[in-house]
């Protein structure tokens, strides 16, 4: 499990060695695997998730996700400012909206929304969802889609010198809307002078079955 990879691992190892690391467990049942919708309702209406950390902030990564250089002097200048915030959503949505694959959020406000009743709102992506709970049913702090994409890279944002990548290697999702589209490795390779280990990153996800986007 990910506990014996990180015991294995020696950067991970280094990490968690230093006190730096937490590890928690996922509440059942999705600690035996997660599927598309129920990442949506883990990420959306499962409190635990977000009961167990301490901390105020979240940056939430997926698994095809990649930080860049300079990542905790970036963070730390948006840090306290903003509830939600990542690449933004394509313009199909309503906007403000945000892609929470690879997002920082504050933790209070995701307790809120995950305490909110499931049934009386309409089943959605968890980020839109989300983006929509701080426009409306609980006015959140959220950043201009001009400072989001100059932080958050993903199909929708082209960040010169971003906190992090996320990649959406070789897959599409909502074609009807085009939230992603497909880009290709040597695209996503402009960014390894300011992304350290990308080529390397970008050749594993090509090697691996991943999970559909989410």
């Amino acid at each position: 499990g990910n506990e014996q990879f990180v015991l294995t691992d020696p950067i991970l190892k280094y990490i968690a060695d230093t006190g730096a690391l937490e590890m928690q467990p996922l509440p059942l049942p999705y600690f035996h695997g997660l599927t598309y919708s129920t990442y949506q309702n883990l990420y959306a209406s499962k409190k635990e998730l977000w009961q167990g950390n301490g901390h105020d902030l979240v940056l939430s990564m997926q698994s095809d996700c990649w930080l860049c250089m300079g990542v905790e002097v970036k963070l730390q200048s948006i840090a306290g400012h903003f509830d939600f915030m990542g690449p933004p959503c394509s313009d199909g949505w309503a906007q403000p909206c945000f892609v929470g694959g690879l997002s920082l959020r504050n933790r209070s406000k995701m307790l809120e929304f995950a305490g909110m009743a499931v049934g009386k709102r309409k089943w959605q992506m968890e980020d839109v969802a989300y983006s929509e709970f701080l426009n409306s049913t609980a006015p959140g702090r959220l950043p201009s889609k001009s400072l989001a994409s100059s932080l958050f890279v993903s199909c929708t944002a082209e960040a010169a010198d971003p906190i992090g990548l996320h990649v959406a290697l070789n897959r599409e999702l909502s074609k009807e809307t085009g939230i992603f589209r497909h880009r290709s490795k040597e695209v996503w390779l402009r960014w390894l002078p300011v992304c350290p280990g990308l080529e390397e990153f970008l050749s594993a996800l090509e090697g691996a079955e991943t999970a559909e986007v989410l």
